[in-house]
C-alpha cells in the first residue's frame, strides 16, 4: 500500500510539474558550422503550460572532429549525448532567440529529471541514417503528443 501510495505521488509530481506540455515545435539548425545554410539539424522546442522553454536536441558528442564527421557519413556509429536546456525571455516563435541562447546556455546535468521519456531512447550512440536527431525529433514529438492525449484531455 505504502509503496503504491508512492509511485502516485511520483506520477502526480513528475506528470503535473515536469511533464505539463503546452507546445511543441522543430527548429531546423545547422548541422556544422562552416555550413550554416544547411539547416538539418533538429532541436524539439518544448513550451511547459507555464510558459517555461526548454530545447533538447540529439547529438554527436564530438561534433566538431573531422574523424566523428567522417564515421557519420560512413554509416558507423559515434557516441552521442542529450541535451536539455532551460531557455529564458525568448518567444516560443522567435528563431534567432531560441538559437542564441540555445548555443549559450549549459545542459541541465539530468535531463530525464525533467522529461522521463528521454530514458527510453538509446542516447549512447547516434548513426546518420538510423538512429539521428531528426528520428528523435519525431521521438519526443510522440512523447509529448501521448502524453497531451492521455493526461490533458
Amino acid at each position: 500500500m505504502i509503496r503504491e501510495l508512492v509511485y502516485i505521488w511520483l506520477f502526480v509530481l513528475c506528470g503535473a510539474a515536469l511533464h505539463n506540455f503546452r507546445r511543441t515545435r522543430i527548429l531546423k539548425t545547422a548541422v556544422v558550422d562552416f555550413a550554416p545554410d544547411i539547416k538539418q539539424h533538429h532541436i524539439v522546442v518544448i513550451e511547459q503550460h507555464n510558459r517555461i522553454l526548454y530545447t533538447v536536441d540529439f547529438t554527436p558528442l564530438r561534433q566538431s572532429d573531422s574523424r566523428t564527421l567522417t564515421k557519420l557519413l560512413c554509416g558507423q556509429n559515434v557516441p552521442a549525448e542529450i541535451r536539455v536546456k532551460f531557455i529564458v525571455g525568448v518567444d516560443f516563435y522567435d528563431d534567432n532567440g531560441l538559437i542564441e541562447q540555445w548555443m549559450s546556455k549549459p545542459c541541465i546535468s539530468n535531463g530525464s529529471s525533467v522529461f522521463p521519456c528521454l530514458d527510453k531512447w538509446n542516447a549512447s550512440t547516434m548513426n546518420f541514417y538510423t538512429h539521428n536527431c531528426q528520428h528523435f525529433s519525431a521521438f519526443m514529438l510522440c512523447c509529448c503528443y501521448d502524453y497531451y492525449n492521455n493526461n490533458i484531455r
